[in-house]
């Protein structure tokens, strides 16, 4: 009897090491992560980059552009990461791949983030969000949102839903109050451009947020630098110039105004287009006697051939004069 209990016994024992032999070979093919883990890995969430690519992280803090800033700022998060950690990267612009992507390469694909002239707003990034959190099966997202946080693209989240199993950490990035410099209008001084004589073109420039320095408003004629000026803003931020050239050619002139701005180039330049005719034929049709005042105004500009007569005799085809004056009219016959 001594005997059969003691073979139980080590039958037990056989049994208990084959069980543990099997749960070893087990544990070793499953390959588990031993260690502390994340909260996110334990809720299994999805780590999303967002960073703002849009004209307004061009704007310069020193030699620096926002978009610099921000890049930096989510490299040093991703190098903080696991070595296993994976990330979605997503900017204004189609994302290179909608499945996470290792540390390295997330870090190659954040310095191939360049300025684009799509914008995105934030309900479309966290539309894109809920989209990959269905693809990829997870329970949730951790959102790192690298923007300025423009009101023209943050704007108030109306659908709570996009919200949903989201954890949104936003990082602004700002250079310290620049000024942004732009040109607001500008008109020639004369209704005529003149050939071979000067002409006065005048340029009315803002500037907004912190103080301008070392602006230059340069105009160009048909690609040749013809004049150029610095801006004196006031209290309001506000400067009107006057830039004098002249034109050597007639015909169509494509002028184009420039400026400066290293905050925010995108909206650095000015286009007019303009003819310059010599000997523009202006037709006065009087009823009664000539009127001085129309022969002053003519008279002041250069560039005029004023033909004056009576209204009764209508020339045969007007096709000849670029302007026609009634001076007086109260009728017109047919000629």
């Amino acid at each position: 009897l001594h005997s059969r209990r003691q073979q139980e016994v080590r039958y037990k024992w056989l049994l208990l090491c084959r069980l543990l032999l099997l749960a070893f070979l087990v544990l070793a093919f499953a390959q588990p992560v031993l260690g502390p883990r994340t909260q996110a890995q334990l809720e299994d969430r999805l780590q999303v980059i967002y960073l703002d690519n849009s004209y307004s992280m061009s704007v310069k803090s020193g030699v620096r552009t926002l978009l610099d800033m921000a890049r930096d700022a989510a490299r040093q998060q991703v190098r903080r990461a696991a070595p296993d950690a994976r990330f979605l990267l997503l900017t204004n612009d189609p994302p290179l791949s909608w499945q996470p992507m290792h540390v390295e390469q997330v870090l190659a694909s954040l310095d191939a983030v360049e300025i684009t002239g799509t914008s995105a707003s934030s309900t479309d990034i966290l539309a894109t969000v809920q989209a990959c959190i269905g693809d990829n099966g997870v329970a949730g997202a951790d959102v790192y949102y690298y923007s300025d946080f423009r009101r023209s693209t943050f704007e108030t989240i109306q659908d709570q839903a996009l919200l949903r199993e989201i954890r949104l950490y936003g990082i602004r990035v700002q250079a310290e109050d620049p000024a942004h410099v732009y040109i607001d209008t500008a008109w020639l001084e004369t209704p005529t451009l003149q050939t071979g004589s000067g002409n006065r073109l005048i340029v009315r420039t803002k500037s907004e947020g912190g103080r301008a320095e070392s602006v230059v408003v340069q105009l160009r004629i048909n690609g040749q630098v013809k004049s150029a000026a610095s801006p004196m803003f006031n209290a309001a931020g506000e400067s009107v110039d006057t830039l004098s050239f002249q034109l050597q050619e007639t015909g169509w002139q494509r002028m184009m105004l420039t400026l400066s701005d290293a905050a925010l180039p995108f909206d650095d330049t000015f286009r007019i287009t303009a003819r310059s005719a010599p000997g523009r034929s202006v037709l006065v049709l009087n009823e009664t006697s000539p009127s001085p005042f129309i022969q002053a105004a003519f008279r002041t500009y250069e560039g005029f051939r004023v033909t004056q007569i009576d209204i009764r005799a209508l020339p045969a085809s007007a096709g000849d004069y670029n302007l026609i004056i009634l001076n007086g009219a109260t009728r017109l016959d047919p000629p």
